[in-house]
Parts: structure tokens; sequence; C-alpha cells
């Protein structure tokens, strides 16, 4: 939810601007693909974490000195980024557990440039997506934290999930309402759109229209629609993001 709402109102800003000539930086680069921590911030709301490494990290030190120097500057950008967000105890959370876990990942780097067979394995296909699952566990649960109203409530919510206390009350309204169904075909469009946009060389937005045939193109607008069509609340949904 909070990708969808984010970037998907990042592109409608950036089309929006674009069809008055003014040329907005992207803003994510399919950050649920990433194979580290480190790599989802490069990709993720990448305005802020750019400002953030210049403004911030860099100021503070950057990656120059002892690794106990190094690790507090880490740290110390992540909870500014949770502050950013609101001042609330939710949110420094967020930003705490996001600073560990950029720590625990350069320090995952360095053990791997000092064993080389097992950087080998990391670097295979199968050890990529292995990263990029370990990645997505990550993410989701420091953003339960984030989309939580506060801390006892997101900490419940993780309770639920890793004792298995969840799975009637969450999963049978989902199966029963066709939901399931509805984002599975979602999913395999947003897989099919970001394998096919990995795959392809970087071309500005205005090129992008010669690289598909007509008629696919025509096809992906129709199935685009209908489930747009489909997949409507009931009500009027405002933007997450329209809280900071």
């Amino acid at each position: 939810q909070v990708y969808c709402d984010f970037s998907g109102y990042t592109d409608i800003g950036r089309g929006s601007a674009l069809l008055l000539g003014i040329k907005l930086p992207e803003n994510f680069e399919l950050p649920y693909l990433a194979h580290d921590l480190a790599d989802f911030w490069r990709r993720w709301h990448m305005s802020l974490s750019y400002w953030l490494r210049d403004y911030v990290y860099i100021p503070l030190g950057g990656s120059k000195g002892n690794p106990l120097q190094n690790w507090a500057n880490l740290f110390i950008t992540m909870v500014a980024c949770g502050l950013w967000h609101g001042a609330a105890w939710h949110y420094v959370l967020f930003g705490c557990m996001q600073g560990l876990g950029l720590i625990v990942n350069r320090e995952w780097k360095h053990l791997l440039k000092k064993f080389g067979a097992l950087s080998a394995i990391c670097n295979t296909s199968v050890g990529k997506w292995c990263g990029t699952v370990v990645t997505m566990l990550f993410i989701t649960v420091t953003y339960t934290i984030f989309r939580a109203p506060d801390v006892p409530v997101g900490l419940n919510v993780l309770q639920a999930w890793f004792s298995g206390s969840a799975g009637c009350t969450l999963w049978l309204p989902i199966v029963k309402s066709g939901v399931l169904y509805l984002l599975t075909v979602y999913s395999g469009f947003w897989l099919l759109t970001e394998a096919v946009k990995s795959a392809l060389p970087k071309k500005p937005e205005t090129e992008w229209k010669g690289v598909y045939p007509s008629m696919v193109r025509y096809a992906s607008w129709t199935a685009a629609a209908f489930l747009i069509v489909a997949a409507r609340p009931t009500i009027a949904t405002p933007f997450v993001y329209f809280q900071f």
C-alpha cells in the first residue's frame, strides 16, 4: 500500500509535469527488487535518500573514521529519516530499525570481501534473489511499524504474524471476497512490467512509445482500466503520504 500509494502519485505528478514541459526526477527505481538494504535506499524515495545523504550523513562524517563512528552516522541518519515523517515514537522506531539494518548490511559486505567463495555464491542469480527476499521481509516488518498508528499496535500486528494467531481472521475474508485473485492478477502484471523495464535499456519517458507494438500497448491499457475499475474503493481513500 505504501509503495503503490507513494510511487503512484509520484508518477501522476511527474506525468502531469511532463504535459507542461517540466521534467521532474525519477523517485523510485524498482525498490522491491533491491538485493540488499543499501540498494533499497538507493531506489526508494530517491529525492529524500539523496537529501539525507548530502545534508545529514556526509556532514556527520559519512563512511570516514572508525567503524563505530560510521555506525553512528548511519544510525543517526536513519533516525532523522524516521523523524522526517513525523514526531512520533513509531517513526523513531522505524528509523532505528532501518539504521541497525544498514549497519548489519555494511558489515555483511565487509565479511563478503574477506571470503571470496561466499561472495561468489551471493553474486549468483540464486544468491541475488535470496538477498531480494530477505530484504523484502525486513522492509515488510519495518514498514508494518511505520504504517501502524503507534508502537503498541505495530508490535501487536507483528506478534500476530509470527505467532500465527492472525491467520484465520485475516485470510478467510480475503479469500471469500475474491481480493486474493485480484491481487494475483495485479502482481502478475506488476512483475511482468518490472521485468520488462529492468531488461530494456533506460529511456526517457518521451521515447517509450515506440518500444511496444500498438496492440500490446492498447491491450495493456484496456486491462489496466478494467482492473482499476474492478478494484476501486467503495469510499474515497486519501493518499497515505498526504499526511506528511
